[in-house]
């Protein structure tokens, strides 16, 4: 009861505060609104676009990689669909997929098309370059005239948001920007670039295990052990040929990305409701401290 008896004298006292001082509490609330939006809607408008995948359809994948688990050679994470997809989401914002993306895509040009120059691929030289260049100098630093792939993969992290849903084992990859058509293009993008790694990790597996049972066959006498051996080379081979023709390892889309029709921030009213809560709150604030520094003591009336 004292605490609550206590919240209410605080607040008919910041109540009778804001009465003498009201002009205080609808000037900060005005500032800070107009502020708050103004600051807001300079920084632009973001974009968002999302896609949905899920585990490829991969019991040849799994029955191979089992296979191979049985021979003397390393055979990686790929042992079932689960591994494979948990190995898509590593490699979306990994440097390996930012590397396919600047060598096979020349991505790195839409990802800094506003800071690198069209033609040479390097960074464009602002205003402030000579005096970079010279503290770089004095300090020793060197740094790359183009965008690296530590610079792409930060950009990656940047901007691609992932969630996994252990229930429908479902992944959502997200991607914000405030440019409105390169985030379906950068998630349509990242994906290739993903399943192409993992096309290569296993067609090593299977190259591998194909080169290791042809040169050890001949040596094997046992039926039942080269009858598995056949077996596997078989779908070694299979392995190889799915993957020259791009069958997905990793992750299928269900969801495909879409360009956004309207930008996913800043939604006004919410920016506008927040100025005025904070605008109301630091005015309060503000006549309060001027209703002490008048002499007129919280405590003094209660209610």
């Amino acid at each position: 009861m004292d605490t609550v008896a206590s919240i209410l004298q605080f607040g008919h006292q910041l109540w009778r505060a804001s009465r003498r001082h009201y002009i205080v509490v609808i000037l900060s609330t005005l500032f800070w609104c107009a502020a708050i939006s103004i600051f807001t809607i300079a920084k632009g408008p973001l974009y968002t676009s999302s896609m949905t995948v899920r585990a490829a359809e991969s019991s040849s994948t799994s029955a191979l990689s089992s296979a191979l688990k049985k021979l003397p050679i390393s055979v990686g994470p790929l042992g079932s669909s689960s591994g494979a997809l948990s190995s898509y989401v590593q490699l979306l914002q990994s440097s390996e997929v930012a590397r396919l993306l600047m060598e096979r895509e020349h991505f790195e040009r839409k990802l800094f098309s506003n800071r690198i120059d069209e033609v040479s691929g390097k960074w464009k030289r602002g205003l402030l370059h000579p005096i970079k260049a010279t503290i770089n100098e004095i300090f020793g630093i060197t740094s790359s005239e183009r965008p690296t792939i530590s610079d792409v993969q930060q950009k990656l992290m940047q901007f691609l948001a992932v969630n996994e849903d252990q229930m429908s084992g479902l992944v959502t990859v997200s991607c914000t920007s405030d440019r409105r058509f390169l985030c379906r293009e950068l998630l349509l993008s990242v994906h290739r670039q993903a399943e192409y790694r993992l096309g290569q990790i296993q067609r090593e597996q299977a190259t591998q295990g194909r080169t290791y049972i042809l040169a050890n066959m001949d040596r094997v006498t046992d039926n039942e052990t080269r009858q598995f051996m056949f077996d596997t080379l078989n779908d070694a081979n299979n392995r190889i040929i799915l993957t020259d023709i791009g069958t997905p390892i990793g992750a299928v889309i269900v969801t495909p990305p879409m360009v956004p029709e309207e930008p996913s921030f800043p939604k006004p009213i919410l920016i506008i409701a927040f100025g005025i809560a904070f605008g109301l709150a630091f005015g309060l604030a503000i006549a309060w401290l001027l209703d002490l520094r008048a002499g007129s003591p919280l405590t003094s009336s209660p209610l």
